[in-house]
């Protein structure tokens, strides 16, 4: 739920809101439909409650193609929600209450593989011991495996977790959480690479640096991807957006730096489309503005 406020009261007062606008919302629910707005067929793994707006969810991602079969419903928890409050000066301030996803378990996980998936993107707004669970049985079966370390509650992942996946995907934020190192410059940023392939194993890492781009590493040479300069009408969905055309860039050819290419463009276009992760770029989307602003083609090849 987005609040849109003149500003937020002091304890004890009252302000008169100026809208608000619900929808669905949450890494899992974005990546998946982001991934099914690509073309892509998108399971999710994830627990509502067994409420109305877990029932509201279950139908958004039915009618945007996405496999539920694994979407559990619990009785003993409500649905999850995201409270995101705007004031006028476009500063954000989200409170999560975590609801159902709490409750999201290791057997949860088990029974998710049961659906053979080709590829599998791991979020970590769950459980440690469930983010474990996916990653063991992933690599244990040969699964290629994204890694995403996003957002404020992802410096609670155990570092003692086992660590082997293709592509990590992680926020300047928390790479300086798990290396202490900053990444103000590209230097930096090549340092705290070095630094968390000591304590994650990746074929490819992929540092976001908000409105400045990513940085990619590989384990030897490393590359600048920059972002696009624009007037961002929402935030939500953004970075599942471009997390969902670089897994689709990568899993179809291998190349991580023209994935990243592919994923700013996706992620730019969501930047200008308001709210749900339904306004996620379809493979249509990326291939005009791909023509409108005369880019490389075999980026959708």
């Amino acid at each position: 739920m987005d609040l849109q406020l003149s500003y937020l009261p002091s304890s004890g007062h009252v302000v008169k809101g100026k809208g608000y606008t619900r929808y669905p919302s949450g890494s899992g629910i974005n990546t998946a439909v982001a991934l099914s707005r690509l073309g892509i067929d998108s399971v999710i793994a994830t627990r509502v409650g067994n409420d109305n707006n877990g029932l509201k969810i279950l139908q958004y991602l039915t009618a945007h193609n996405v496999d539920v079969r694994h979407a559990g419903k619990d009785i003993s928890a409500h649905t999850g929600m995201n409270v995101v409050m705007t004031e006028a000066d476009k500063k954000t301030r989200k409170v999560v209450f975590d609801g159902a996803t709490t409750n999201f378990s290791v057997g949860d996980v088990e029974s998710a593989f049961n659906s053979y998936p080709d590829a599998v993107i791991v979020n970590t707004d769950v459980s440690p011991e469930a983010v474990a669970a996916a990653l063991i049985i992933a690599k244990k079966q040969g699964i290629p495996i994204m890694l995403c370390m996003l957002g404020e509650f992802s410096d609670t992942l155990s570092m003692d977790i086992p660590r082997q996946v293709d592509l990590l995907v992680i926020d300047e934020g928390n790479v300086e959480k798990y290396t202490g190192i900053s990444c103000a410059t590209v230097e930096k940023c090549l340092r705290a690479s070095i630094a968390l392939a000591t304590k994650i194993s990746a074929k490819h890492y992929i540092i976001k640096l908000a409105d400045r781009g990513s940085f990619l590493y590989d384990g030897k040479y490393y590359n600048v991807v920059p972002a696009y300069d624009v007037d961002i009408v929402t935030t939500n969905a953004v970075a599942e957006c471009f997390n969902a055309a670089l897994f689709y860039k990568y899993m179809r050819d291998g190349d991580a730096k023209q994935g990243c290419e592919l994923a700013t463009i996706a992620e730019v276009i969501k930047t200008l489309r308001p709210h749900s992760a339904d306004n996620c770029p379809t493979f249509n989307d990326l291939r005009e503005f791909i023509a409108e602003n005369e880019l490389d083609g075999d980026l959708l090849n």
